[in-house]
């Protein structure tokens, strides 16, 4: 029974070990999602996307529909004037209220 207790307590401790130097360090890649609310501009849409990605397409969830253009609605943004955004942002802005409990 000892041995058999030192067997899983060694496969154990093997797999901890590399689990721990598998798992993403904090300030070693290991950024938080980013969302189109989080840039002023999309200028620093497409400045991120280049940097982090090398490309705009996708980058991360930011470009959903995969057409090369992420964060259209952000303000200066190629459909940021259209009805579309309009709707989206008063979206955004009402679950904004909702969250932070604000009146309309």
């Amino acid at each position: 029974m000892k041995q058999g207790f030192r067997s899983f307590a060694a496969s154990f401790a093997a797999l901890s070990a590399l689990a721990l130097l598998l798992a993403p360090v904090a300030g070693n890649g290991a950024e938080r999602k980013r969302y189109c609310r989080d840039f002023a501009n999309y200028q620093e849409v497409v400045a991120f996307c280049e940097a982090r990605y090398g490309t705009t397409i996708y980058c991360g969830g930011l470009d959903r529909d995969r057409d090369g253009l992420p964060c259209e609605c952000t303000v200066g943004g190629p459909d940021s004037a259209t009805d579309v955004c309009g709707r989206w942002r008063r979206r955004a802005d009402n679950l904004n209220r909702k969250e932070t409990g604000a009146k309309p």
